[in-house]
């Protein structure tokens, strides 16, 4: 499409209205809609709260209701209102920020870590892990990896302050001391 010459000879200047016809144009968009539509759906704010933000807080209980008294055909038994109680809400958050460790002693390291990040739901704990041979190997394929030794013990309390620990060997050795 070239532009056609104007009463100078020149050739005349593109307007918008010449780049609308265009099939790139067009392409260009339908790929922008797209995008714009998967962003706008991708990208939708959370309304949960997580128990390990400490920027968010709990809400408040709802405030008792106040109904009348009524018989089954519908009318009012009496003047004084009943004041129903509103739902018990003072039993802690089920993700409190406090957990029991699981037993992971002779479980591959994968699995370890795995079983943690289920527990806590989400919410980031510190797992640190160390080469239980004193060798100071990395752990690059976990499930390569055995658990010999955890910090906190099973049973014992942790909260991602505090963390957990794991010492593993590879799933062919054996574990030094009290191995598992």
């Amino acid at each position: 499409m070239t532009p056609e010459p104007n009463r100078s000879g020149e050739p005349e200047s593109r307007r918008i209205a010449d780049y609308l016809g265009g099939r790139w144009v067009w392409i260009f968009v339908a790929v922008f809609a797209v995008v714009a539509l998967s962003v706008r759906f991708a990208v939708q704010p959370s309304t949960s709260t997580s128990a390990g933000d400490p920027t968010t807080t709990a809400a408040s209980p709802p405030a008792p209701t106040t109904t009348m008294p009524r018989t089954t055909d519908g009318r009012s038994t009496s003047t004084t209102p009943r004041v129903v109680p509103a739902p018990d809400d003072s039993e802690p958050l089920q993700n409190s920020g406090v957990w029991t460790m699981p037993d992971e002693i002779g479980n591959a390291l994968s699995s370890a870590k795995d079983d943690i990040e289920a527990l806590t739901d989400g919410t980031k704990v510190s797992v640190a892990v160390s080469d239980a041979t004193g060798k100071g190997r990395r752990q690059i394929v976990h499930q390569n990896w055995q658990v010999c030794s955890q910090t906190p013990p099973a049973g014992r309390k942790f909260t991602p302050e505090s963390g957990v620990t794991f010492e593993v060997v590879k799933k062919n050795e054996t574990c030094p001391d009290n191995g598992a």
